[in-house]
């Protein structure tokens, strides 16, 4: 659907908006594994929450992967699809 730079979910150690003092606010969504998704167009991260309770933030992602993320009927299976293995991205 969208033509990105696979990088393989390369990890990013410290490159998150959590240590730049920036607390995000999610977006609950319906899903079986994502729990809620919050979205900063100033730095396009991306950062969701998963129902083990795990949080990331995905670096570079444009602000139609996110609105396509969370008006999907399966937010889970589009993250998988588009997101997951498609961005950089960093645990919090």
């Amino acid at each position: 659907m969208f033509a990105f730079q696979p990088l393989g979910g390369r990890k990013i150690p410290g490159g998150n908006l959590l240590n730049r003092g920036i607390k995000m606010e999610r977006r609950p969504v319906i899903s079986s594994n994502l729990v809620s998704v919050g979205y900063e167009p100033a730095s396009e991260t991306l950062e969701i929450e998963f129902k083990n309770g795990r949080i990331y933030q995905y670096y570079n992602v444009p602000q139609i992967v996110y609105e396509t993320l969370i008006i999907d009927p399966s937010p889970g299976t589009y993250f998988n699809a588009n997101v997951r293995d498609s961005f950089a991205c960093a645990r919090m």
